[in-house]
């Protein structure tokens, strides 16, 4: 659901699939420095070298639903400029691009799907050459099943680097999912993850940067069809879990109704005139326009016709936004917290929340967890031809959980 995170502009705060171990980017490792765990030339015990391409993984046992560094070794074998990811089981997912790696001892972020079981694979290709090494995934046991409702599971994290799962079904078709973490205490952080029921595929990633400061950790999405899926919950503080971390899960499943239309009327390019599409209740948004020029500034900014509305939302609510349109034209949108007598329109802008549809993506789309208040959407034509039409979605998930009646 969430756009890769290469946006034009600065490093976009929200609307990215953020993952707090996506900091732990390659690093080389010296394998002749004391306590490395890797043999090298001057180690004793090292391996007989025969010549053949070889990988190795520390650990290469992983649990099923694991995101872990795993110390790669490669031997024989040098990264070229045409390296590529090969021979990758559906149950592994790799979390960095090949373009980062450039040494022979890596650490490498690995994650490994919920429905994984014994051997898989995972290699690089460069030079016509591949090197693969393999790994054992321990399989998850029984899964808990979760009803719609409030407290519908417990969560609980033992030790450093576990994580809980569950599993929910959705029954029909157009409906909103809405999660949330509830009853923690102040030194918990739950990192929500959404999978689809084959338990590699993403729906929806959320850790704290991602939701922000705005109350306890939650969720939501749209399930257009009915479906099953996977609840992962882990700590964004690395080094939390213990005995007594413990928090509620709450689910709630509701439909999503039609889409209510709402008409771009112009003029609306200056703050005077943007348009007011009043509160936005729970429900799809369905904003339609035209974009009439195109164009962008040194500065990356907009400047051809910019179409400009705000939307005000009485309660906190998961948003979902998806901008789309036809033709081969480059069309952007940004999301502003504040009425248009605080709004500054454009990169670097201080009222700015969402840089996560000013990409070259289509559909351009983001979701954020947003308290209630008042929000500017900012709409227009980066490159292309004249008078585009345009529709933006805007999915209203409904964080109404009610802790009184816990």
């Amino acid at each position: 659901m969430m756009n890769d995170p290469g946006s034009r502009g600065p490093t976009r705060l929200f609307g990215a699939l953020w993952l707090p171990a996506m900091l732990l980017l390659c690093s080389c490792v010296d394998p002749n420095q004391p306590g490395s765990g890797v043999p090298g030339p001057d180690d004793d015990d090292a391996v007989v070298d025969d010549g053949t391409p070889r990988m190795t993984f520390e650990p290469e046992v992983v649990q099923a639903g694991a995101l872990e560094v795993i110390f790669t070794s490669l031997r024989n074998f040098e990264l070229g400029d045409d390296a590529t990811v090969c021979c990758s089981s559906e149950h592994v997912r790799f979390y960095q691009t090949v373009e980062e790696l450039s040494a022979q001892y890596l650490d490498l972020l690995f994650y490994f799907g919920l429905r994984g079981d014994g051997p898989a694979e995972w290699g690089i290709e460069t030079g016509g050459i591949q090197v693969v090494g393999e790994f054992d995934i321990q399989p998850l046991g029984d899964v808990p099943e979760l009803a719609p409702g409030l407290a519908a599971g417990t969560a609980s994290l033992p030790q450093a680097g576990a994580f809980d799962v569950f599993t929910f079904e959705v029954l029909e078709p157009n409906s909103f999912v809405s999660i949330q973490a509830a009853n923690m205490t102040a030194d918990q952080h739950p990192w929500l993850w959404v999978f689809e029921d084959d338990g590699i595929t993403s729906v929806i990633n959320a850790g704290l940067e991602m939701m922000g400061n705005y109350g306890t950790p939650a969720l939501g999405f749209w399930a257009e069809e009915p479906g099953s899926y996977f609840l992962r919950i882990d700590e964004n503080d690395d080094d939390a879990g213990s005995d007594d971390w413990i928090c509620d899960v709450d689910l709630l499943v509701t439909a999503a109704g039609d889409a209510l239309p709402h008409t771009e009327m112009e003029p609306n390019d200056i703050a005077e005139g943007w348009q007011e599409l009043g509160t936005f209740a729970p429900g799809i948004h369905r904003v339609t326009g035209v974009a009439a020029t195109a164009g962008h500034d040194a500065n990356d900014d907009l400047s051809g016709d910019l179409d400009v509305f705000w939307f005000q939302l009485d309660a906190r609510a998961f948003v979902e936004f998806e901008l789309t349109w036809e033709g081969g034209d480059d069309l952007d949108a940004m999301l502003y917290q504040g009425t248009p007598s605080q709004v500054e329109l454009g990169y670097g802008s201080s009222r700015a929340i969402s840089y996560g549809m000013a990409t070259p993506d289509k559909p351009e789309t983001a979701g954020l967890l947003l308290p209630a208040g008042s929000y500017v959407v900012e709409v227009g034509n980066w490159d292309g031809a004249p008078d585009v039409p345009w529709t933006i979605d805007l999915r209203v998930i409904p964080m109404d959980f009610e802790p009184e009646t816990r």
